[in-house]
């Protein structure tokens, strides 16, 4: 991580999380391993984003339905979670509350304010299913990943 991405104290970033310039984590938010986060990307707090998951440049993960800037009332939170191997295309904006399924796409600029299950593609504004991800794009298995890594030596 670079001098300028703002990470508050208590998030946690995994192992192998790359973090592009300009990004901000906020508090309670928690990235897995082998993670990218492009630049820019606005991640609100009590996020979860899983392992080997790809977000884009100026993706908005909002957690909060309201503006309650000098109201006289707090705003609730309601923590976005991305499950394992999802991809969230440039200039997306993850609505409060929405769970993203593993290894589910999101087109750039989509504006995600339901649920999206596993391995679907989705875009549009709002964003809706557009199809689902070809078999060919789905993450190895560790299984699978090793024997790619070590071209098929000691596998059986």
């Amino acid at each position: 991580m670079d001098e300028y991405i703002l990470k508050t104290e208590n998030a946690v970033v995994g192992k192998d999380t790359e973090i592009q310039h300009g990004a901000v984590i906020e508090e309670d938010v928690r990235i897995g391993n082998n993670c990218f986060i492009g630049y820019y990307a606005l991640i609100e707090r009590e996020s979860i984003i899983e392992d080997e998951t790809y977000i884009g440049a100026r993706v908005l993960l909002m957690t909060t339905k309201r503006i309650a800037h000098r109201r006289g009332y707090s705003s609730i939170v309601k923590g976005i979670h991305i499950h394992r191997g999802a991809r969230i295309a440039s200039g997306a904006i993850l609505m409060p509350g929405v769970t993203i399924g593993a290894e589910a796409v999101i087109g750039a600029g989509a504006v995600v304010t339901k649920d999206v299950p596993t391995k679907e593609i989705h875009f549009g504004f709002p964003a809706q299913k557009r199809g689902n991800v070809p078999q060919e794009e789905f993450l190895a298995s560790s299984t699978a990943r090793k024997k790619v890594e070590t071209g098929n030596k000691g596998m059986k």
